[in-house]
């Protein structure tokens, strides 16, 4: 029988090997495969959101759902969807706590050629990365996630955060909230979110 995964502490190293990342937050995924109770588990997140803000991050990714005009508050901060989009076939949110007028803008950056990450990239097996953290069955590590580049969507330009913000994403169990801070780029705090829902998923979670 497969070791059950130690979620609580691959969320922390990824927190920890991540400049990008201020904290991570796993709250349960309303309809997602969980049929029990999950508590949230929290890295650098707090305080831990009532079942109220759950249930409005839940929310957030349906346009027709009725969102709060005051926004979600999460850890400590009101934030307002400012954007929808998919990242291999990942749902992705961004929450920013200036609000925007259309919660659905097209986005469709300008790349720099010069920050063009290769495409065909694939994520490393085991062995590949010699680097101390917590080792998986299938090769990552949280380490890992602070390369986009192994991951095979493209980075745009630098995103550079002006305000705390999360970006969710969602797995088989939970809605992840990956929270950012002024400074942090925010394409990266993407990537991290729908490479950390893919790698969740594929270990059941």
């Amino acid at each position: 029988m497969a070791e059950e995964m130690d979620v609580k502490s691959y969320i922390d190293e990824t927190v920890e090997f991540n400049r990008h990342v201020a904290g991570i937050l796993l709250i349960k995924a309303e309809g997602g495969d969980a049929t029990e109770d999950l508590t949230p588990i929290s890295s650098n997140v707090s305080p831990i959101p009532d079942p109220e803000v759950i249930a409005a991050l839940n929310r957030s990714f349906f346009e027709g759902e009725q969102q709060d005009p005051a926004g979600i508050e999460l850890a400590s901060h009101r934030l307002h969807v400012s954007e929808r989009l998919e990242i291999r076939e990942i749902a992705v949110v961004v929450l920013q706590e200036a609000p925007t007028e259309d919660p659905n803008p097209v986005n469709v950056p300008e790349v720099h050629k010069d920050e063009e990450k290769r495409a065909d990239s694939k994520a490393p097996e085991i062995g590949e990365n010699e680097a101390g953290g917590a080792m998986t069955e299938g090769g990552v590590k949280p380490s890992d996630f602070i390369r986009s580049d192994h991951m095979k969507e493209k980075v745009t330009v630098e995103t550079i955060a002006t305000c705390h913000g999360a970006v969710l994403s969602t797995s088989r169990k939970w809605v992840l909230a990956v929270t950012f801070e002024p400074g942090m780029n925010i394409d990266f705090t993407k990537q991290v979110a729908a490479g950390l829902a893919e790698f969740l998923a594929g270990e059941g979670e």
